[in-house]
């Protein structure tokens, strides 16, 4: 699946859904650049998981741990 389809399979017409399955998106999205060595990307991506405001998802924990091994 391609990065755009996974995103639109992602969206919801009702916010809180679309919100929560689009943190869950950038966060894989964000790991598949992590790792085929994009660190830029997947740096973007793990922000704007965490940007859906989604604190008590998994992935929203996963992503902020990513990026703080990015800065190391």
């Amino acid at each position: 699946m391609t990065e755009p389809d996974f995103q639109a399979a992602a969206a919801s017409k009702i916010a809180k859904t679309d919100s929560n399955q689009h943190c869950e998106a950038w966060f894989y999205i964000g790991m598949k650049h992590l790792l085929a060595g994009d660190k830029a990307d997947a740096r973007e991506s793990f922000n704007k998981c965490i940007a859906t405001g989604q604190s008590t998802f998994v992935e929203y924990a996963f992503a902020q741990a990513e990026l703080k091994a990015l800065d190391k």
